[in-house]
């Protein structure tokens, strides 16, 4: 979480010193508007930024409703503050459809739903009065806006690429000289939008499979029939938060490309090992059957 916090809040030191820089109202008298505004710190992308910290937005929810000491509780909280401001500055679609698949898992394993819900939807309309971005603007134009079209065109691409040779792909690293061709304005496309389709037009059927592959394996760390309230359990809470964290990771390599960025690989690290997770007291007790 102290990573997490370091992003967001070297991104929302960004949004703040360009509204009260002074930067802002130079830009707006190029007739740009202002309000369209996205903030990603010191990551390349908002996309990025807003998917990779909203992995962690389940866990922060998990710590703060846990019974461990209210400092880390306390810290765990203000997490979730940060990570839900960072969601909002991005103004990324997939973050905050994201953000709304998590705040949904995590409210239906908490004993008081409703004053939880309540408690993030308060957070979420409290910051979206404040912020001078067209947040709402983005989310309801998103079918005419000039990025929807060029992610169409990328993806139809990484389609054509990939029918090229559907069994083997055409190779590992050919989507980047096959995009530079399809794109040659267009220095910074590299890659069809999406992780399944990436792989696919790369190593075809047999690359693709092998990713699904290691998707159901990490799926099936999880227990996907505790839905009951966790009640502090920590070990409980973290299975919970983790697979929610889980359906981001798999929500965002479907609308972008991001197997290169570390979040998403902690998320598998950390879901690989809830199996072999024990309880303190199940530990306490493995010297005395030994005994």
């Amino acid at each position: 979480m102290l990573g997490a916090c370091f992003s967001c809040v070297v991104a929302l030191k960004s949004f703040v010193d360009f509204f009260t820089g002074g930067a802002a109202a130079q830009v707006a008298v190029s007739a740009v508007d202002v309000t369209k505004a996205r903030f990603a710190g010191h990551w390349v992308d908002p996309n990025y930024l807003s998917t990779s910290m909203v992995c962690y937005l389940a866990p922060s929810i998990a710590i703060w409703r846990s019974k461990l000491s209210w400092a880390l509780r306390y810290f765990a909280l203000a997490t979730t503050v940060l990570i839900s401001t960072i969601v909002i500055i991005t103004i990324s679609r997939t973050g905050m459809i994201a953000a709304f698949f998590v705040i949904v898992m995590m409210v239906a394993v908490q004993r008081r739903r409703l004053l939880l819900g309540v408690s993030l939807a308060a957070l979420f309309l409290v910051l979206l009065s404040f912020t001078p971005i067209d947040v709402m603007g983005r989310l309801m134009n998103s079918s005419f806006d000039a990025s929807s079209g060029e992610r169409g065109k990328l993806l139809e691409a990484g389609w054509n690429m990939f029918l090229r040779d559907p069994v083997f792909g055409s190779g590992l690293g050919t989507l980047r000289i096959n995009m530079t061709n399809e794109f040659p304005h267009n220095h910074t496309t590299i890659s069809a939008h999406n992780n399944y389709l990436d792989m696919a037009a790369e190593a075809g059927l047999i690359g693709l499979g092998l990713l699904i592959a290691l998707l159901i394996i990490i799926g099936k760390s999880f227990n996907w029939r505790d839905w009951a309230p966790a009640d502090g359990d920590l070990f409980r809470g973290l299975n919970q938060a983790l697979r929610a964290s889980f359906i981001v990771v798999l929500l965002s390599f479907a609308t972008f490309t991001t197997y290169l960025y570390a979040p998403y690989w902690m998320v598998f690290i950390l879901a690989s090992t809830l199996p072999f997770m024990e309880r303190p007291a199940d530990v306490r007790a493995i010297p005395s059957e030994r005994g």
